[in-house]
């Protein structure tokens, strides 16, 4: 099974904390952004859909969003269902740095 995470964000803070993540531990092919509202006319339903479509239902998902209970939380609560599937907030960098830094460890 593969591992993948979603940074998603109000903003662009998702992308901005890939980028710093990148250049301290290296490029991150298995991480995924998805910055809510920088463009008026993309629906974040269906940009949410979208993006949880591209990963195999048996491959490992952690989402990862900025603020509890805000609305791109929201848009993933619908897929805990989903087999494999884990949702998180409080997206920061001392975070991400912990998790990747113990991936083969991770037992969420």
């Amino acid at each position: 099974m593969k591992r993948h995470y979603i940074f998603a964000s109000h903003g662009s803070f998702a992308n901005g904390l890939l980028n710093s993540v990148e250049l301290i531990l290296g490029k991150q092919p298995d991480i995924h952004t998805l910055c809510a509202y920088v463009e008026e006319e993309v629906d974040l339903t269906q940009q949410v859909e979208a993006l949880v479509a591209r990963f195999p239902a048996q491959d490992e998902l952690i989402v990862i969003t900025d603020i509890f209970a805000g609305s791109v939380n929201n848009e993933f609560v619908r897929f805990l269902s989903r087999p494999h599937f884990h949702l998180l907030s409080g997206l920061n960098l001392p975070l991400i740095i912990d998790l990747l830094g113990n991936a083969t460890n991770l037992l969420i």
